[in-house]
């Protein structure tokens, strides 16, 4: 009987190692499962804010290519073209170019008036009567 005890209890030795063991390396592996998860998910919702941030610049490169296109359709009309000629002192075909020249303002110093009194003078006046 004494064997048979000792068979058991190395079985239940055995036993009794191998179940921590095996409860550790599962352990382990949902630790590491875990991980690969959050980062999986960290990078898409990284590439989730890119993706939108590269959307509402293309958006927003489409609203400023639209801007340039007015642009250019207005500059394509004769009647810029002819407004931007003017400018530029150009004339078209049985025109004169009059160029009207104003006189410059005569520049006028301030003139000083002998009888006018100082702000220190007026404020004692004010105050204390005029003296």
């Amino acid at each position: 009987m004494s064997e048979r005890r000792g068979i058991r209890s190395r079985a239940s030795r055995v036993r009794h190692f191998w179940r921590p063991t095996a409860a550790l390396a599962l352990f382990a592996a949902f630790l590491l499962l875990t991980a690969a998860f959050v980062g999986v998910a960290t990078q898409t919702n990284a590439l989730s804010r890119e993706a939108t941030a590269l959307r509402a610049e293309i958006i927003s490169l489409h609203l400023k290519h639209a801007v340039l296109d007015a642009a250019a359709a207005e500059r394509r009309t004769e009647s810029y073209v002819v407004d931007k000629a003017r400018e530029y002192d150009f004339v078209r075909p049985n025109e004169s170019l009059i160029t009207i020249q104003q006189q410059p303002f005569a520049r006028s110093e301030p003139v000083a008036d002998p009888g006018s009194r100082g702000h220190v003078a007026k404020w004692l006046a004010l105050f204390f009567g005029a003296r």
